[in-house]
């Protein structure tokens, strides 16, 4: 398709769809994590308590995710979703190691359509990394949010860049944004012609991201 270059710092023409992630949040004092799915047959409800993840998890956040040994004791099993958790969790540990995280209730919802290379894992990740920034008051920019939700979905197994991260955080209705990488700057948003319509077909056909296929 052509647009897999943002993580090789090469510019790309992103726009918002009209499909979306909802999650509420609110504070623990403690460092569990709750979170419920409105889908919950197909995403079961999530109890972890990172309290109990060992100093491992805070080295080079690259290097952790490369070592194999690590990645099948640290993460549940293939495609489970409490894994977007755990990859927003470790990588703002990795990234503030000295920082005491609290924990968070969460309840998800959203109709974006699941491994159709539209978003999806990247917009739960942000949504998460969102809540965990207000609720631990991290303070981080803009820039950093998309760069760290970007950076966790590697331990999901992907090996992107941060081109749908931008889409979430910086696109508007009715607009394309020409972003550039390294550094993120948006250097263009131009409005879509009235006479033109973008469609979107979904073709039901999963987006197979397993084993070596991400190589």
């Amino acid at each position: 398709m052509g647009r897999h270059i943002d993580h090789r710092g090469w510019c790309v023409n992103l726009i918002a769809i009209d499909r979306e992630i909802f999650m509420t949040s609110s504070f623990r004092s403690d460092q569990a994590v709750i979170a419920h799915n409105d889908n919950s047959e197909q995403f079961p409800s999530i109890n972890l308590n990172f309290s109990k993840y060992p100093a491992l998890i805070l080295e080079e956040w690259f290097e952790m995710v490369e070592d194999q040994d690590k990645m099948k004791r640290f993460c549940s099993a293939n495609g489970h979703w409490e894994n977007y958790f755990k990859a927003v969790l470790f990588r703002v540990m990795s990234f503030k190691p000295t920082h005491s995280l609290c924990g968070a209730n969460y309840c998800v919802l959203g109709n974006i359509p699941i491994a159709a290379e539209v978003g999806s894992s990247s917009a739960i990740t942000v949504a998460i990394l969102e809540s965990m920034n207000f609720w631990n008051r991290l303070n981080f920019s803009e820039e950093q949010l998309i760069r760290l939700s970007s950076e966790a979905e590697w331990f999901l197994g992907t090996r992107g860049g941060a081109g749908d991260h931008v889409a979430i955080k910086k696109c508007r209705n009715n607009m394309v944004s020409h972003v550039k990488f390294f550094d993120l700057e948006v250097l263009e948003m131009v409005p879509i012609p009235e006479e033109v319509d973008i469609l979107m077909v979904d073709s039901n056909v999963m987006a197979d991201k397993s084993s070596g296929k991400r190589d």
